[in-house]
């Protein structure tokens, strides 16, 4: 029986994040019009490289099974509520954590 372990997000995990991310995408029904990768690499490279993006990430041996992250945070229609529950508020295309 293997044990989950947590890490952050290194700049060598982008690939996998962002291959996991376009998985999640298209199981919401994103329709795929176009190649998302390089656009999806060069916005999370930037934003990890400048701070602006943290994520943790579930390990299970060696394969990464889960992730989370951090920013000006997107949410799926379903996503929105889980959010909600959390103190975040929508505001435009965006969830904001209001911190009071």
């Amino acid at each position: 029986m293997s044990t989950i372990s947590y890490r952050k997000l290194e700049k060598k995990d982008i690939g996998k994040f962002i291959e996991m991310r376009l998985n999640q995408l298209q199981e919401e029904g994103a329709e795929p019009l176009f190649d998302l990768e390089p656009g999806l690499n060069e916005y999370y490279e930037k934003h990890f490289d400048d701070g602006t993006f943290v994520s943790w990430l579930a390990i299970d041996g060696e394969e990464i099974i889960a992730t989370s992250g951090a920013i000006q945070i997107t949410a799926s229609n379903m996503g929105v509520l889980l959010y909600m529950d959390y103190g975040f508020e929508k505001s435009s295309n965006f969830m904001q954590l209001k911190i009071k």
